[in-house]
């Protein structure tokens, strides 16, 4: 993993064996304990809190709670958004 990102500095205290365990995964893996650990954080708890949220803002937004009037004052308000809010380089 390529450190790219601003990081933040976390200690974390293991058993021994744990760590040993760790330190055995990563040589395998070809890898620092630390590599592995962030690795593993982001895929098992990142990613799927990331992914939770998503699924639940999506969930709130076809909950079919939203104001909706006919197609044609919809798609003038559409239009008058996609006018105000984009440069012209991005209209097509």
């Amino acid at each position: 993993m390529a450190v790219s990102k601003r990081m933040k500095r976390l200690q974390v205290l293991l058993p021994a064996d744990s760590y040993d365990i760790l330190q055995q995964l990563a040589a395998e893996a070809g890898q620092s304990v630390s590599a592995l650990v962030r690795e593993t954080i982001e895929e098992q708890l990142v990613e799927k809190a990331r992914t939770t949220r998503t699924m639940a803002a999506v969930a709130r937004l076809c909950d079919g709670d939203a104001p909706v009037d006919d197609w044609e004052v919809m798609e003038r308000e559409i239009e008058k958004r996609w006018e105000t809010c984009w440069p012209d380089e991005w209209k097509q």
